[in-house]
């Protein structure tokens, strides 16, 4: 932990922005956080953690995690040390929501609304720009398949889509586009509105871009119930496909140093 807050202090003291910062909202990862009231520079600060899209104690080792826990509870109960600033908790999906509302009382709840996606959009195509679905495009995107699918498994099912629209002459394409797709790039919030449609197999319990995608009014096809039954136990049954981050909230790594009302099991 110490050569953590090292670190984090040295990053935020080198940011000119943070020196007249009015509200830290921090978000993931979610253990630089908790060490911000050991932080002289930022202790002050007032602070907004949104709980949303992971676990709060991934990536933590279970030796630490009464840690967390103990902190999100000073948090949440409004108790503070001297000259450690204002502490605002909410939860941004309902998984969140429910566990901790039941372990440490009243937690607010404000549901994720991904508002920005418009906003962003209209700032880079113009006020005047039309952002409603684009009927006139043939292009459907096949999103982000890779992150829900075994490697494999998405390379085929990609080929199998592509190669069936082609022969069978479809009038809707399904679409691959690498420059959209490609984590290194990234992409614009406008560039989504060239397809009519998007096919998305989430990744996890709740995923932030299923709200992002239809906060855009872009037409979303999902798989089924059983689909997803399949997808999900075959991920959480093979080693290779765990290490890559699928289906996280529930694992017992994150959860086993976690109190009793957290955990799904009762303690013995």
């Amino acid at each position: 932990l110490s050569g953590a807050r090292m670190w984090l202090e040295k990053g935020l003291m080198q940011e000119p922005r943070f020196q007249h910062a009015d509200l830290i909202v921090c978000g993931y990862p979610y253990p630089a956080c908790y060490l911000l009231d050991d932080i002289p520079a930022a202790s002050g600060i007032p602070l907004l953690l949104p709980l949303h899209g992971t676990v709060v104690t991934e990536y933590i080792d279970v030796r630490l995690h009464q840690w967390v826990y103990d902190t999100l509870k000073r948090w949440l109960e409004g108790g503070r040390e001297d000259k450690v600033g204002p502490r605002l908790v909410v939860a941004m999906n309902n998984i969140e929501h429910f566990w901790m509302q039941g372990r440490f009382g009243r937690l607010a709840f404000v549901p994720l609304g991904c508002r920005y996606m418009q906003r962003f959009a209209a700032h880079a195509l113009g006020p005047h720009a039309d952002l409603r679905t684009n009927w006139h495009s043939r292009r459907v995107l096949l999103y982000r398949l890779r992150w829900a699918l075994p490697t494999m498994d998405n390379r085929r099912f990609e080929r199998f889509t592509l190669t069936l629209a082609r022969q069978t002459g479809a009038s809707i394409l399904p679409a691959l586009v690498p420059e959209i797709d490609n984590e290194a790039r990234g992409y614009e919030t406008w560039e989504l509105l060239n397809f009519r449609g998007a096919v998305v197999v989430p990744w996890d319990w709740e995923i932030t871009s299923f709200i992002e995608l239809y906060r855009l009014a872009l037409p979303l096809f999902l798989p089924s119930d059983r689909f997803m039954q399949a997808l999900i136990w075959h991920s959480l049954r093979r080693p290779e496909i765990r290490l890559q981050q699928r289906w996280v909230r529930f694992r017992r790594e994150w959860w086993q140093g976690a109190p009793c009302g957290l955990r799904a099991a009762a303690c013995a």
